[in-house]
């Protein structure tokens, strides 16, 4: 894996914490903007996703679907469920060989 490169910090709870910090707490993690597009991923998350795939920029709910609770299907409804447990899966996972 190469070096990874702080980006611009994540308002989590209110404090800023940078995706380095992140990216080692939370590998699976993913980072979002108001209008639902993927501002940054965590390693794993990455790995899951396919080495070559670039989804940053990309509206998250082309890549994820949510198991719990089945009615998020937008940023909006993602927001009423801040700081619940959610269940997720991601939609194309690319085949291991």
């Amino acid at each position: 894996m190469g070096q990874l490169v702080p980006l611009p910090g994540a308002h989590v709870g209110g404090d800023m914490v940078g995706n380095t910090i992140l990216n080692t707490l939370l590998p699976m993690h993913v980072q979002i903007d108001l209008q639902g597009r993927v501002r940054h991923v965590g390693p794993t998350f990455m790995k899951l996703i396919g080495a070559g795939a670039n989804i940053i920029g990309d509206y998250l709910f082309d890549h994820l679907q949510f198991s719990y609770p089945k009615v998020i299907i937008s940023e909006q409804d993602l927001a009423q469920y801040y700081n619940m447990p959610l269940i997720m899966q991601i939609k194309n996972i690319p085949a291991l060989i």
